[in-house]
């Protein structure tokens, strides 16, 4: 199959943008990327398959996808379960761990409520679940981003996916993600104190609004952020 450019995804991304509806983005942006590949593999050129790819989606099918993918997410009870078993486990490797409260990632990197969260979306045209690997935070441009726990920046830099984005190291193999900044305070090496700002919200790389995308990792390996807040 016939891979987008960046340049091309960018336009793409435009357009989501433009069109100001509130749906689950990423989830939108997949399917239109895989149907404008799809069309250009057959022969067409990108700006052809992407007028025809939106034009067979339309508003009416942006509106339904969100009905229908807020509909499966609700249905899954599955995912309180796992919220719940999380939290356990969170609090048993708290009770048994040297970690004091500025060491655990315990507080909101933004003052503002979570508009998507952990867990698999339900891709609106193959029926796939594609793993949330954080929660973003919905927030005007430049809102200050502070650090969840104290730590080290191993990451400040930028890439064409995450746009400008900062990971920092804590304790116990514990690791956040902080993703599509719009200008970023730190330097990788610096030590950070819980409550620091380390940047500010932005809408760079693969995004269609303003929103900060967080992730709280183990060994590497994303976890559910939300126990983590509600350990404070």
């Amino acid at each position: 199959m016939t891979a987008l450019t960046p340049s091309q995804e960018d336009i793409i991304e435009q357009i989501l943008e433009e069109a100001e509806i509130n749906i689950l983005k990423e989830e939108l942006f997949d399917h239109i990327c895989t149907d404008v590949e799809a069309r250009m593999t057959q022969g067409n050129c990108f700006e052809i398959s992407l007028q025809e790819s939106i034009s067979s989606f339309g508003k009416e099918g942006l509106l339904r996808t969100e009905r229908q993918t807020k509909l499966f997410i609700h249905q899954k009870k599955y995912l309180m379960k796992t919220l719940s078993f999380s939290f356990l486990v969170l609090m048993l490797f708290v009770a048994f761990s040297n970690l004091s409260g500025q060491d655990m990632p315990n507080i909101k990197p933004i003052d503002a409520k979570i508009s998507s969260t952990f867990g698999p979306k339900l891709h609106p045209i193959l029926k796939k679940k594609k793993m949330h690997k954080g929660v973003d935070f919905k927030a005007p441009i430049g809102t200050p981003i502070k650090a969840t726990a104290d730590g080290i920046v191993t990451t400040a830099d930028k890439d064409w996916k995450y746009g400008n984005k900062i990971e920092i190291e804590h304790k116990n193999g514990i690791s956040t993600f902080y993703a599509h900044l719009s200008n970023i305070h730190v330097e990788k090496g610096q030590k950070i104190k819980q409550g620091d700002t380390i940047g500010t919200v932005g809408s760079t790389g693969l995004s269609t609004g303003p929103h900060l995308h967080y992730e709280v990792r183990e060994q590497n390996k994303p976890v559910n952020p939300e126990p983590f807040l509600s350990l404070k």
